[in-house]
C-alpha cells in the first residue's frame, strides 16, 4: 500500500487548540510563514502574494484568557476576509457554548427546583471520581455566594463553568478583561453583569451565535483530513441521525456509515458538516430547554462532544493515545486507512490532546497523523505554554509537513514530520536499570539526533530524550512493529511493508 496524494500545488498552514489566548496568538503571528498582523489596519492578512495558501484552525476558541471572545472575532474576520482559504474546526470547547444559550434561562433555573443537594452531575461526569457537584462547590466558595443553600442562576452558572466545562478561572479572567474595557469613573461591574456577558455572547450578534454558524466539524484539504479529535473505528464513516440522537447515555447512537456502503470520505463529511451546520440552525430556533421533553434545539449538536453521549462515535473528543502505560500513542486501524486512501487521503491533522511542546505524529503505512495541541506543556506564561509556539506547515508542491516553531524554553525547532524515523514507538535503555523503556520519536535534529518522548501519565507530563538516529533506523529494520492497540497490523503486512515510504506527488516521474 502507498500514500497517494492527488493534492493540488498550495500551502496550508494548521493551528489548533489556542482556546483564547491572545498571548499565544500573538506568537503564532510572529512565527507564521503564511498569516500575519498588518500594522497599520491591525487585521489578520495572509502573507506573500500567493492566492492558493490555506489556514485551517483545528478547534477550541474559546476559554483561556477573558480576552478569548477576541482571539474568536479575529478568527471571524479572517474567515470573512478570506472565505475560501480559512477553514475554522469545531473543538469541544466551540460546542459546548450552546449551554449559554440554553442551560441558565430563567425557566431552566427554576426547574432545577430550590435545594442545590438536588442537582444532579451532568451525566457525562457522572461516574468521574474527580468530578465536583453542586452543593459541594458552593460549599468550597461559601464566602463567594450569598447562599450555599439556595440555587441560584449565578452560582449554578459559575459552577457549570468551573466544574463541567472545563474552564476554572475564566470568569474571572473575563470579569478582569471586562473591568479594562470600562471608562474611567464607570459603576463597578458585578459578578452578574460578568454572567450577562457570557449569556449575551450565545445570543443574536453575540460572538458564540456568529462563531458557530462558521465551524465544521470535519475538512479535507489536498489529502488531508482534518477534525479536532481522532479517528477510529467507532467513528469512522459515522454520520448520526439527528431525529434519532438525543445525546442521551441510555440510548443507542442512530445513524448511517457511509463507509459500510462505499461512500467516501468527502461524502463522510459533508454529512457530518451538514448534520452540525443543522444543529446550530436548531438551537437558534429553539435554544431553551422544552419543560415536558427536557429537550433544546441542537442538543444533539451539543451532545456530539461527549464521548459518552455518543458511545464513541463523535471525532470531536476521541483522541490516538492508548491507555497501555508503556505506548503513549496507537495506530490507525488499517482497514480504516483504506478506505481514507481510496478517497485520496493520506494524511490527518488534529488536536485536542495535550502531547507536549511540539506536534507529535504517528507514522504507518498509507498514513500520517499530526496531532498538534501543545496546551499545558509548561507551568509558566499565562496559557500555560512557556514560550512555546508552533505551526504546522503542508506544502501541496512537494507532497511533505513540517513543524516549527520554539519549545516551552524559548529554543527553536523546524523539522519534517515526514521523516522516516518520526512518529513511531522506540525502544531506548534506561542506563540506570538496564530495563528498555518505550519511547516515541517525535523529531529529528539538526546533528542527526532523534529527539524522543515518554509519559507515563496520560501525557499531565512529557519526558524528553535522544538517540542517536541511526541506531533507531538499524533497530527499526531488524524489529517489526507489532502489538499496537487498534493499529495491531495484519500478518498480510510484512515488514518491507511497514516501512514509510516516500509519498508521491503529481508530475513527479521518481
Amino acid at each position: 500500500m502507498y500514500r497517494a496524494s492527488f493534492i493540488r500545488r498550495a500551502t496550508t498552514a494548521f493551528l489548533t487548540d489556542a482556546e483564547g489566548s491572545m498571548v499565544y496568538w500573538n506568537k503564532y503571528l510572529a512565527i507564521s510563514k503564511v498569516l500575519h498582523r498588518c500594522p497599520d489596519t491591525k487585521r489578520i492578512q495572509f502573507t506573500g502574494a500567493a492566492a492558493d495558501t490555506k489556514f485551517v484552525y483545528g478547534g477550541d476558541a474559546f476559554d483561556k484568557g477573558g480576552d478569548d471572545v477576541v482571539f474568536a472575532e479575529e478568527l471571524l474576520q479572517l474567515k470573512k476576509d478570506y472565505p475560501g482559504r480559512v477553514t475554522l474546526i469545531g473543538g469541544n470547547r466551540d460546542l459546548n457554548k450552546m449551554n449559554f444559550g440554553s442551560l441558565f434561562t430563567d425557566a431552566a433555573i427554576a426547574g432545577l427546583g430550590p435545594d442545590p443537594a438536588a442537582v444532579p452531575i451532568p451525566f457525562f461526569m457522572a461516574h468521574d471520581p474527580k468530578a465536583v457537584s453542586y452543593a459541594t462547590y458552593l460549599q468550597q466558595n461559601s464566602s463567594r455566594f450569598a447562599s450555599t443553600t439556595t440555587v441560584t442562576k449565578l452560582s449554578y452558572f459559575c459552577w457549570r463553568l468551573d466544574c463541567t466545562m472545563g474552564c476554572k478561572g475564566l470568569f474571572d479572567q473575563r470579569k478582569q478583561y471586562l473591568e479594562s474595557l470600562q471608562p474611567q469613573g464607570a459603576a463597578p461591574l458585578t459578578e452578574v453583569d460578568v454572567m450577562n456577558h457570557f449569556l449575551r455572547s450565545a445570543q443574536p450578534g453575540g460572538i458564540v451565535y456568529r462563531y458557530l454558524d462558521e465551524i465544521q466539524i470535519a475538512a479535507v484539504i489536498d489529502g488531508t483530513l482534518f477534525v479536532h479529535g481522532a479517528i477510529n473505528k467507532a467513528n469512522a464513516g459515522f454520520i448520526p441521525t439527528p431525529a434519532l440522537f438525543e445525546g442521551v447515555a441510555e440510548a443507542e447512537v442512530e445513524g448511517t456509515n457511509v463507509f459500510a456502503r462505499g461512500g467516501s470520505v468527502q461524502e463522510w463529511v459533508d454529512g457530518l458538516n451538514a448534520f452540525a451546520a443543522g444543529g446550530v440552525k436548531d438551537w437558534k430556533a429553539r435554544p431553551e430547554i422544552d419543560p415536558v421533553t427536557k429537550r433544546r434545539g441542537g442538543g444533539y449538536l451539543a451532545a456530539y462532544c461527549h464521548e459518552k453521549a455518543t458511545r464513541g462515535k463523535t471525532v470531536v473528543i476521541p483522541n490516538f493515545t492508548t491507555p497501555k502505560k508503556d505506548l503513549p500513542l496507537g495506530f490507525v486501524d488499517l482497514g480504516i486507512v483504506e478506505h481514507l486512501n481510496t478517497s485520496g487521503v493520506f494524511r490527518v491533522c488534529t488536536g485536542h490532546k495535550p502531547v507536549g511542546e511540539m506536534t507529535v505524529s504517528i507514522q504507518q503505512p498509507g498514513l500520517s497523523v499530526h496531532i498538534a495541541d501543545n496546551s499545558y506543556c509548561s507551568s509558566s506564561g499565562l496559557d500555560q505554554r512557556g514560550e512555546a509556539v508552533q505551526e504546522v506547515l503542508l506544502d501541496g508542491a512537494e507532497g511533505t509537513a513540517r513543524c516549527h516553531g520554539r519549545r516551552a524554553d524559548g529554543s527553536p525547532f523546524d523539522f519534517d514530520l515526514d521523516h522516516p524515523l518520526v512518529g513511531l514507538p522506540t525502544p531506548v535503555v534506561d542506563p540506570t536499570s538496564g530495563i528498555a523503556k518505550q519511547w516515541w520519536s517525535v523529531a529529528v535534529l539538526p546533528d542527526d539526533r532523534l529527539l524522543l518522548h515518554r509519559t507515563e501519565n496520560d501525557y499531565f507530563s512529557v519526558m524528553y530524550t535522544t538517540a542517536d538516529a541511526k541506531a533507531v533506523e538499524d533497530q527499526f529494520e531488524a524489529t517489526p512493529l507489532k502489538g499496537l492497540g487498534e493499529g495491531e497490523f495484519d500478518e498480510r503486512y510484512s515488514r518491507q511493508e511497514l516501512k514509510p515510504m516516500k509519498r508521491k506527488v503529481p508530475g513527479d516521474a521518481s
